[in-house]
C-alpha cells in the first residue's frame, strides 16, 4: 500500500492561482452584459485556463511507493528511486522541487 501525501500550498500562491480564473470570467462577464458580439471568444481564455490548471498544478502529491518516490503534478509524473536519494535536506529554492509553497517542508535531493 503506497502512502500518499498532499503539496502544501502558500496563501499568497493560492491567491496567485485564482486571480486568472477571477479576472476571465469578469472579462467575460463584462463582455456579455456590454452586449458585445464577439464576447463568446472569452470562453477560449476560460478554456486555456482550465487546461492549464487541470495539466500542471492539480493533482499535485507525493507517494511513497515500494521502491520509488513518485511526483505527481498534473499530468507530469516522475519516479526517483530510493536508492538515487542520497540526502534530503529542507530548502526555500523554487527551483529545487515542484511544490506550490516555500515553506521549509520543501525538500531537495541528491
Amino acid at each position: 500500500m503506497t502512502k500518499r501525501f498532499k503539496s502544501k500550498v502558500d496563501w499568497w500562491l493560492a491567491v496567485l492561482l485564482c486571480i486568472s480564473p477571477i479576472i476571465s470570467l469578469f472579462v467575460l462577464v463584462k463582455l456579455y452584459v456590454g452586449g458585445d458580439p464577439n464576447a463568446w471568444l472569452g470562453w477560449f481564455g476560460i478554456l486555456i485556463v482550465g487546461i492549464v490548471y487541470g495539466g500542471l498544478p492539480f493533482p499535485f502529491h507525493y507517494e511513497m511507493e515500494k521502491e520509488n518516490l513518485l511526483i505527481r503534478f498534473g499530468c507530469v509524473r516522475g519516479r526517483i528511486p530510493y536508492k538515487r536519494i542520497k540526502q534530503v535536506v529542507p530548502t526555500r529554492s523554487p527551483v529545487s522541487s515542484p511544490a506550490l509553497s516555500l515553506r521549509l517542508s520543501s525538500y531537495r535531493y541528491w
